[in-house]
């Protein structure tokens, strides 16, 4: 099992995201549904970024959620510019772990934790993580520089 060390955010993922008009509910803000779409689009970037999407479709493996928490601090508004943060704190041998957070204007919206199996999806039986996403964990597992603030 591969884990974070205190502090690192192996392979962070950022990315902008943007309000539609249908993400709006009748209690003016994003419906709650839509942060689960957010964590989903957050994953396939960071699995994007880190490891050959095309080699794992071709190997016939996907990833699939088992476990999905989410905890909602602050909504976002209509016209809101959320930022998007995703990492992996733990790999383990058939399975991940991921963190997510969205915010506004550096305000915490939301956290997100979601674990994945890897799977062979024919079968639907488990199959070893990825090589290339332990690397690339094991490359950026170190801990993040502070921000120093005047």
């Amino acid at each position: 099992m591969l884990r974070a060390v205190p502090g690192a955010r192996p392979m962070l993922t950022e990315v902008g995201i943007t309000v539609q008009p249908y993400d709006i509910d009748l209690a003016a803000h994003v419906n709650n549904v839509v942060y689960v779409r957010w964590m989903e689009d957050l994953r396939l970037e960071l699995l994007r970024r880190h490891c050959s999407m095309q080699a794992l479709v071709e190997s016939g493996m996907a990833a699939v959620v088992v476990e999905t928490h989410i905890r909602y601090k602050k909504p976002v508004q209509p016209f809101d510019a959320p930022i998007g943060s995703i990492w992996c704190s733990e790999l383990g041998r058939v399975s991940g772990t991921f963190h997510a957070q969205i915010a506004v204007n550096g305000d915490l919206c939301t956290e997100f934790t979601q674990r994945v199996m890897f799977v062979n999806m024919t079968t639907m039986k488990a199959m070893r993580t990825p090589q290339e996403l332990r690397d690339h964990f094991a490359l950026m597992n170190v801990p993040v520089e502070e921000e120093t603030r005047p």
